[in-house]
């Protein structure tokens, strides 16, 4: 993990200045663990957003698709001229190829080259699963780096994982997956902490063995920690992952499977930065003419439409009080929650909050309710990072997952 304000220099973010020693971005990449089976399969979807947002007017996307052991199966080169919405599908890649269609696990990697300046070494890429009846999404998770150069920068400080909802019932487990860089890792390995919706801690390890360079790894959480179903006592909760994992970006693909629909729903991975503790983990642009921390997100509340927010246990140690305000469609305030919630670090609390529920306590109607501003007030530090989660999902229905996309609420940055 890079440092926030290393971030924001290395990517030419708006009122940094730019360090004279940075490298400019020639290859952009993306790595995903793909998978068709019987009941769904894989496509990667983006647009040609190079063209409008930095005046590039014809980028390379070289596309390799990879079995799960890491080994090369195809290669296709794809020239982007216009900016229009584009989609490799999984399907297609695997005709002509002597493989087991029906049954694949494996990897695409989209490498996007240019000869101007793309800024970010990650593409805005999107990962779908789909079939008939579900779809889900995310954006680019992992990926393997430019250079030595780009590795140290984002291995300098070494964190676990987390930030996501895992469910476990008879017909619903929870996963991850990704991809490993060009390293063997001869001895993989992973430490957890489950936290379950009552914010109980379960902790341990286990052992992965030997991990090819490129292999595809898709982990059942329920074949590795033994008792997750008890531990989490048939609610959602959530799960910290350390591991040992060197020459890629960590970024996981992570969510639940339901056997009955079937279908799958992910999101991805994220630091958990509750050790990170140095100055550089803070953010120290405060001006009271601005909230501290705060995001804006949609509802959906009406009929058997439920909208949840997550905060994980998962930001640097700090202590805030969190404020909602309702808005309507126009943007008008409903109602105002000053002071709703008092969060602390030290409490280490998984909290959900059940936003049709709330509205409903305080007699609000739902049908003009359309959108929380959530803002973070903090007593002293506030922290670079802070990611929480929500979930959209509907009652009564087929598919008893909601989506878990992870998102990060804003800092005031009077540079902006």
């Amino acid at each position: 993990m890079k440092s926030f304000y290393q971030h924001l220099k290395s990517r030419q973010e708006f009122g940094e200045s730019t360090d004279a020693t940075r490298k400019p971005i020639f290859r952009s990449s993306a790595i995903f663990p793909v998978i068709r089976n019987n009941t769904y399969s894989t496509s990667i979807l983006f647009l040609g957003y190079w063209l409008i947002k930095r005046k590039i007017h014809e980028i390379n996307v070289l596309v390799t698709l990879r079995n799960k052991e890491g080994e090369i199966l195809k290669r296709n080169s794809l020239i982007v001229d216009s900016p229009k919405s584009y989609s490799i599908e999984l399907d297609s890649l695997l005709e002509n190829i002597q493989y087991n269609k029906s049954e694949f696990v494996g990897s695409i990697e989209l490498e996007i080259f240019s000869t101007r300046d793309m800024v970010f070494p990650y593409p805005a890429l999107v990962l779908n699963y789909y079939n008939n009846n579900f779809n889900t999404c995310v954006h680019t998770v992992g990926r393997i780096y430019n250079d030595f150069e780009d590795l140290a920068e984002n291995e300098k400080f070494r964190v676990p994982e987390t930030g996501f909802d895992i469910h476990m019932t008879e017909d619903v487990e929870p996963f991850i997956a990704f991809v490993n860089g060009p390293l063997l890792n001869s001895q993989s390995m992973i430490r957890y902490t489950v936290t379950n919706k009552n914010s109980q801690k379960f902790s341990g390890s286990f052992q992965l063995g030997e991990i090819k360079p490129y292999e595809t790894v898709f982990l059942k959480l329920n074949e590795h920690i033994q008792k997750l179903d008890k531990m989490l006592d048939g609610r959602s909760g959530t799960i910290t992952l350390e591991h040992n994992f060197e020459g890629f970006y960590p970024r996981f693909l992570a969510g639940n499977i339901q056997h009955s629909l079937p279908s799958v729903s992910f999101t991805h991975t994220y630091y958990d930065c509750s050790s990170c503790t140095t100055e550089a983990d803070y953010w120290d642009r405060v001006s009271n003419r601005y909230y501290d921390c705060s995001v804006y997100v949609p509802l959906f509340v009406q009929d058997n439409l439920y909208t949840e927010l997550v905060i994980y246990p998962n930001f640097s140690p700090s202590s805030f009080d969190l404020h909602i305000d309702l808005h309507d469609k126009s943007g008008k305030i409903i109602h105002k929650f000053e002071s709703f919630l008092k969060i602390d670090s030290n409490d280490a609390k998984l909290i959900k909050i059940d936003f049709k529920e709330l509205i409903k306590k305080h007699n609000i109607d739902s049908a003009k309710v359309k959108t929380a501003h959530i803002i973070s007030d903090f007593k002293d530090k506030i922290p670079a990072r802070l990611k929480f989660g929500l979930n959209v999902g509907t009652y009564n229905s087929k598919s008893s997952l909601p989506c878990n996309i992870c998102f990060n609420a804003k800092l005031a940055n009077p540079l902006i």
